[in-house]
């Protein structure tokens, strides 16, 4: 414990006193005489506990700042998480887009070809048949 001022005092086993200054960590029967003369800080047990009451609620207040924070950290990935499922999502949906627009457009020249085909083979067909009659026509006169 420390002295709250200077004190003059003669240690055990010596004869003349010696000085000591306040702040001084005293020990053994010079601390007891000092605690007698009042000389000493002493904490009680009430201011003990005060302490100790502190420095129990500074940790938990501490725990649960660092409950917190993890408790952010994994709400945050949570939502990175969340965030990259749905970035996912809409890259398969345009994906998936993107290939019926093709199998339609695929679609849409496929048909385009048979009527093209059908119109022509038609047309061969109305052009055969007015040369098969022009023959004909030909050949009665």
């Amino acid at each position: 414990m420390k002295l709250k001022k200077d004190w003059h005092a003669v240690p055990a086993g010596k004869i003349y006193p010696m000085m000591y200054p306040a702040g001084t960590d005293l020990t053994g029967e010079l601390l007891e005489r000092a605690k007698a003369l009042g000389l000493v800080d002493t904490l009680k047990r009430a201011e003990a506990q005060r302490l100790a009451d502190e420095d129990t609620a500074a940790a938990e207040a501490k725990r649960l700042e660092d409950e917190a924070a993890a408790a952010a950290e994994a709400k945050r990935l949570e939502d990175e998480a969340a965030a990259a499922a749905e970035a996912k999502r809409l890259e398969d949906e345009a994906a998936a887009a993107a290939e019926a627009k093709r199998l339609e457009d695929e679609a849409a020249a496929a048909e385009a070809k048979r009527l093209e085909d059908e119109a022509a083979a038609a047309e061969a067909k109305r052009l055969e048949d007015e040369a098969a009659a022009a023959k004909k026509s030909n050949g009665v006169k």
